[in-house]
């Protein structure tokens, strides 16, 4: 059954809404990212470029920011996680008179299909400037007049920090020159697999919202061996590309910096905020938290191995 006329109009500036703040966003991201470069200012702490990328990607998020404040919707940022990474690994492809070698288009081609796939399946579940991501009501609720600066910090620049710190190891990996060998095809394929388990853990959970019931929990499939498959698959991709960067013999300490990021940010805040609301909306999540662990399946598992 197609959707009335109205709703399809109205899904329509939705999307033509989001997409001009994205657009604008890249515009002026790209922008202040060539004014850096060719000002070229001293980077005080690391490599020039991966300064200079932080500035621009902070530019970017900005204007996101001003979108999703003026249409009062934060879930405008969502995508940005998964987008912002795509555009960002451009600026640091090693390009001379051979080209980007084989590592660089390897990286490159593993974050476009991470990117891609995560967008899409953000896009498929966006319901329009209407929907907005139930933590973003609860903040707005609980911090009132200081939500403002909640959503530029907490929802906007912090998501747009750490996954610049996961950016380090691409970054690391695409400008490394050592011949690519056996440990970085390892490297590669626990990146495809991390990827391959998000996107089925995704997948999983979508057929099960459109078939359970509202109080049902999750507990079918990859949900039986682990509470958070796919922040389990998203957590090994950032993870993936650290130990590319090690095989490329590009390992330095300070690498290790975004991928514990990462898990901070899942573990101290999306995990708990997700259970918390679980909770009180499944009466059964508490059973089913005594029988499966939250990321790391058990060696002997005691979860709920029903299809």
């Amino acid at each position: 059954m197609s959707e009335p006329a109205s709703e399809t109009d109205a899904r329509l500036v939705d999307w033509l809404a989001i997409g001009a703040a994205y657009v604008l966003a890249a515009a002026v991201g790209v922008g202040v990212y060539l004014w850096l470069d060719a000002v070229d200012l001293a980077a005080p702490f690391g490599p020039e470029p991966l300064w200079d990328i932080f500035l621009a990607d902070v530019a970017a998020t900005i204007v996101v920011f001003l979108f999703s404040s003026g249409f009062g919707n934060s879930s405008i940022y969502d995508p940005y996680w998964s987008v912002a990474p795509i555009i960002i690994t451009v600026a640091w492809w090693p390009i001379d008179e051979t080209g980007p070698d084989l590592r660089a288009w390897m990286v490159w081609a593993l974050i476009i299909l991470w990117g891609l796939r995560l967008t899409w399946n953000w896009a498929r579940g966006w319901g329009g400037l209407a929907d907005e991501d139930w933590r973003y009501e609860r903040l707005r609720r609980q911090f009132g007049w200081w939500y403002p600066a909640v959503n530029l910090v907490g929802i906007h620049l912090l998501p747009t920090f750490v996954v610049w710190l996961g950016l380090w190891s691409a970054h690391a990996a695409m400008t490394a020159t050592s011949t690519v060998g056996w440990i970085d095809v390892l490297a590669v394929g626990f990146a495809l697999s991390a990827i391959w388990l998000e996107a089925a853990a995704d997948e999983q959970l979508r057929r099960f919202k459109a078939e359970a019931a509202e109080e049902a929990v999750m507990s079918r499939g990859l949900w039986s061996m682990v509470r958070h498959p796919n922040y389990l698959g998203e957590l090994g991709f950032w993870w993936a590309l650290f130990a590319i960067a090690a095989a490329a013999g590009a390992f330095q300490w300070h690498l290790l910096v975004g991928p514990v990021a990462m898990l901070l940010l899942f573990a101290v805040i999306s995990i708990p905020m997700m259970e918390a609301r679980l909770r009180r909306r499944r009466p059964d999540y508490r059973e089913y938290m005594n029988d499966v662990p939250p990321l790391l399946p058990r060696p002997y598992g005691t979860g709920n191995d029903e299809d």
